[in-house]
């Protein structure tokens, strides 16, 4: 069964672990932020996964059981919101006209 809490822990989960794996791994590789936040956000899913399926085992094999279909969902949302985000920290696109070399 699906509900609205576990969603929404996935989606905190899953936009934390993304931000990490986006810091991590591809911000040092030379891509573009939107492609780096749709692999960070495709990591993290699996991660969340992962994660929560040993959590869910309680003492026995992997169980990620119901979970699956919430870390989708919440991850999906995540990385949405990251993907839209991308690249507002800069000056990039906000019409600035200065450059590097106006301060040499």
């Amino acid at each position: 069964m699906i509900n609205l809490g576990m969603i929404v822990g996935a989606f905190i989960a899953t936009f934390v672990l993304g931000l990490l794996f986006n810091w991590a791994i591809y911000k040092r590789l030379k891509i573009s932020a939107q492609t780096a936040v749709v692999l960070s956000s495709l990591t993290a899913i699996v991660a969340a996964i992962v994660l929560y399926g040993f959590g869910n085992a309680d003492g026995g094999p992997w169980n990620p059981g119901d979970g699956v279909v919430s870390y989708v969902i919440g991850g999906l949302l995540s990385g949405a919101v990251r993907f839209f985000t991308a690249g507002r920290g800069t000056t990039a696109g906000r019409g600035t006209t200065a450059d590097a070399d106006t301060f040499k």
